[in-house]
């Protein structure tokens, strides 16, 4: 009885798994040409593993699924001896299965140099969008100027290299599609179409108003999960990008990913935006899932995947995790080397931005060979006027910089700028950026009077390129405002440096990095003017920032943790002051080596901090340590190493070790009078001090020669 039971059973449950058996699915697409006619013949297949097929005399294919495919998923067609128009991103959503109209998806194909593309509204609207979508996904992060933390624009000279790879795809110059596209912009009334013209001509506001109302007409007339009102969104994302309104654009690139899910263009949007805020742990999965997808899409040597690498790599760069970018920049490299030549503009701009990374990681004489050979390939490739020549000056000159190399970065410096003003114009936002390099190579070498009107002609620029609420202007602001808080007029610079922190607060967030280094400059400020109780809440938060958004092992904690410190120490908060100077001190000492220029002030500070509390053997060899460096990579004479003497003096006066002491605050003084003049209230304050220490050595005529100057000095300082 049980067998014949279990028999049963079995019986029905294959009859069951026979009614059950898998459909076959269907992706059902009409063919058109350029002019709206039926194509047949048409051979089209997706990279998802689609069938391929061919349409019939009324240009309908029926393109078969592979059967992990769903509704709502995207496939990625692919088109046999035919340019493939629209859709641009080349994907179609896979509609529900139920036999409808308006689950037809339309696709546009052409052959190349059939006039009729460039007489098609929609066409041209579509050739638009690719180039849109490329024109600054693939080049942003290449090539940055090292000596601005502002976004570098992509040059025309990248505009036409897309332009020319799609008018090339169609069988047109690129002359003969940018004319189509800017005739589109005069002739079409449809605001999407408006609305892509104008971001094309990089007229942000007016296309960010136009693709609004595009957004908002295809959300009501439309289902949400049309292609249409997909493209309506990303697009408006990319005209809030230009502007630097990130988080909003981060909310519309978030809309297009939860409808075009695994799209590497909408991911790369996504994460770039985020990296604008600093958002690195919601930005780099993006970043690697894009990749990855590229990877399997193009190949592993491909330049798109080359692209993919150098963005991640700077990625991992802003969040100090050099170890990792390296290898990534290195494929890159060696990717544009295999596919466009050794000596390709593309390989000079992969150079330059390892040599920036090896320049992080203080290996400067590895940096400076990569340097000069990108700018060599520019040259040779471009012209020596190229803008991207500038720009590969400018890195070198910046690296020449770091290592004290002042007078060889001057001249590179100012023929970056020529270059500028001669291809860019004077008013350019690009030159404003050259103007305020050499005005901060300017003030390093003391020339304050040279350095203050190109601070106020970048600021100048600034303003009237990108209105008075830019990062940019931020950026100027903050600039001059140190500059005038070293010439004694601190009034003066704090309604600057105020400025400044409010537009970035109000353009990047509240809890940007870029908002703790503003914090961290105005806090600088307020604690040398003796106003410690209203410093301290700004460096704790600047501090509490840069934890949050770069971690706490970044070097710029670092910096944050040493000048807090030093107010610690200032207000007699010495343990709280040790702990702190000890951990920046770790840090730079596990980022850079123990050598590095940057290890040199934490050392100093936690010297000063055990001078306080009497433990002159454990202080004096820190200092010996943070002087030798400092005179290593700054030069004998700098200023820097005139206040560490100083330090060192001071050391010996507590240690009573006086004819120690004598020698060095007379070579600090020697130091300071020639970097700044024999007037300057400093070297007022320098002479007090020897005269103090020759008091005490009992050389009082001496002294007193040294006092009447210095109240000279001071007496002159106050009349003006």
């Amino acid at each position: 009885m049980s067998k014949t039971i279990y028999l049963s059973l079995f019986l029905i449950i294959l009859r069951c798994s026979t009614i059950a058996a898998i459909e076959d699915k269907y992706l059902e697409a009409r063919i058109n040409d350029a002019g709206g006619r039926n194509k047949k013949d048409v051979f089209i297949s997706c990279e998802e593993g689609c069938a391929q097929t061919v349409s019939d005399s009324n240009g309908k294919a029926r393109i078969k699924l592979p059967p992990q495919l769903k509704e709502t998923d995207w496939v990625t067609i692919k088109i046999q001896g035919l340019a493939l128009i629209s859709p641009w991103n080349g994907k179609l959503s896979i509609p529900s299965f139920t036999n409808k109209p308006g689950n037809i998806s339309l696709v546009v194909v052409a052959h190349k140099g059939d006039r009729e593309i460039l007489k098609s509204g929609d066409a041209v609207a579509a050739l638009t969008a690719k180039i849109l979508s490329r024109v600054k996904g693939e080049y942003e992060a290449r090539l940055k100027d090292e000596m601005s933390r502002e976004r570098r624009e992509v040059s025309d000279d990248e505009r036409q290299f897309v332009l020319r790879e799609v008018a090339d795809s169609i069988g047109f110059s690129p002359k003969e599609l940018d004319e189509a596209i800017r005739e589109l912009g005069r002739s079409t009334q449809d605001p999407y179409q408006q609305g892509l013209v104008a971001l094309y001509e990089q007229n942000y506001p007016k296309a960010e108003e136009l693709l609004t109302r595009s957004y908002e007409i295809r959300k009501e007339t439309k289902a949400k999960a049309d292609n249409d009102f997909a493209d309506a969104a990303f697009f408006l994302g990319r005209s809030l990008f230009e502007q630097v309104k990130y988080n909003e654009a981060i909310k519309k690139f978030q809309e297009v990913d939860s409808l075009r899910k695994d799209d590497p263009v909408v991911l790369g949007w996504l994460a770039h935006s985020l990296d604008k805020v600093s958002r690195y742990t919601e930005a780099e999965p993006l970043m690697r899932r894009a990749l990855a997808m590229d990877e399997r899409s193009f190949g592993s040597g491909h330049t798109k995947v080359a692209n993919r690498l150098n963005n991640l790599a700077m990625l991992l760069r802003a969040t100090n995790r050099l170890s990792e970018a390296e290898p990534l920049m290195r494929r890159a490299v060696a990717i544009d080397e295999r596919n466009f030549g050794s000596d390709h503009p593309n390989v000079a701009n992969r150079l330059s931005n390892l040599a920036a990374l090896l320049n992080d990681a203080n290996r400067l004489s590895e940096a400076e060979p990569l340097i000069r050979r990108a700018l060599a390939i520019s040259e040779r490739s471009l012209g020596s006027d190229h803008p991207s020549v500038a720009i590969h000056l400018n890195n070198l000159a910046h690296l020449l910089y770091k290592m004290n190399r002042l007078s060889e970065a001057e001249p590179l410096m100012r023929r970056a700028l020529a270059i500028g003003e001669r291809t860019l114009g004077s008013d350019h936002p690009d030159v404003a950026a050259r103007v305020n390099n050499l005005a901060m190579l300017l003030k390093v070498t003391n020339r304050l009077s040279e350095a203050e009107p190109l601070m106020r002609r970048a600021l100048a620029i600034d303003e009237r390129s990108f209105g008075s609420g830019h990062p940019s202007v931020a950026r100027d602001l903050n600039n001059l405002a140190d500059l005038l808080k070293d010439t004694n007029r601190s009034s003066e610079a704090e309604p600057l440096m105020r400025r400044a922190l409010a537009i970035v607060e109000r353009t990047l967030g509240s809890d940007h990095p870029e908002v703790a280094r503003y914090l961290y400059n105005l806090g600088t400020l307020l604690y040398n003017t003796n106003r410690s109780s209203e410093a301290e809440p700004l460096m704790r938060r600047a501090l509490a920032i840069g934890e949050r958004s770069l971690g706490s092992d970044h070097p710029e904690v670092a910096a944050f943790l040493s000048n807090l410190a030093d107010l610690l120490r200032v207000t007699n908060r010495l343990s709280e002051a040790e702990l702190m100077m000890r951990r920046a001190l770790a840090i730079y000492e596990r980022s850079f080596g123990s050598d590095h220029p940057s290890v040199a002030k934490p050392l100093n500070n936690l010297a000063m901090v055990l001078l306080h509390t009497n433990r002159l053997s454990e202080a004096e060899p820190l200092m010996r340590r943070a002087l030798a460096i400092r005179e290593r990579t700054l030069g004998s004479d700098h200023p820097e190493v005139a206040r560490y003497l100083h330090n060192l003096a001071q050391l010996f006066y507590n240690a009573n070790r006086l004819s120690e002491a004598e020698p060095l605050v007379r070579r600090a003084l020697a130091i300071v009078e020639k970097a700044i003049g024999p007037e300057h209230p400093n070297v007022a304050t320098l002479l007090e001090n020897h005269a103090a220490l020759l008091r005490k050595m009992n050389r009082n005529n001496e002294a007193e020669k040294l006092e009447v100057r210095a109240k000279g000095i001071r007496e002159k300082a106050n009349r003006k």
